[in-house]
């Protein structure tokens, strides 16, 4: 099942020939505080940067900004950090699913990841927001990221975060 999502992919092709395995992982929250709980997703997706060899530190990090202003304001469902092949489809994805109260990131370690970049590959971050961010007015979603200092442009796309070709833990 496609549906809208967010998602920012960096146009960085690598040519390396490493074949990649399939993998995902799942995190859940468990901390009211939202920027805490989010830091182990920037260090993740820093790690992940680098591993790929497909975004600078600099920008994982203008990727992670965005994301914690926006988990912080409760728009947000989850937030998949995936490696995507030329048609768009997932090779390897963890995803962070945002809980309710009380709730924080179970994380499961990187180095039992595999990701290293993929010939023809580009990395994504795809966002899964709540009802109440589009129940907002395309002005007020500008505003939004205006007063917050949005750091990337964001848009849409019909990724399938479902994963049903992916083998857990890979």
């Amino acid at each position: 099942m496609k549906k809208s999502i967010i998602i920012i992919i960096m146009s960085i092709i690598s040519f390396s020939n490493n074949a990649q395995s399939s993998s995902i992982n799942e995190k859940e929250t468990t901390n009211p505080n939202i920027r805490e709980t989010f830091e182990g997703f920037e260090n993740d997706l820093i790690i992940i940067s680098e591993l790929t060899g497909k975004w600078s530190i600099k920008y994982a990090q203008k990727v992670s900004h965005d994301v914690v202003k926006l988990a912080e304001a409760k728009y947000l469902k989850s937030v998949d950090i995936i490696l995507l092949d030329l048609e768009d489809k997932p090779i390897i994805a963890d995803k962070y699913v945002v809980g309710l109260k009380n709730k924080t990131f179970k994380r499961k370690g990187l180095e039992k990841l595999n990701w290293l970049a993929s010939r023809n590959s580009s990395l994504a971050v795809i966002l899964n927001y709540k009802l109440s961010w589009h129940r907002l007015t395309h002005k007020s979603k500008k505003e939004f990221m205006k007063k917050h200092d949005f750091k990337i442009g964001w848009i849409t796309s019909y990724i399938n975060t479902t994963y049903s070709h992916l083998k857990e833990g890979n």
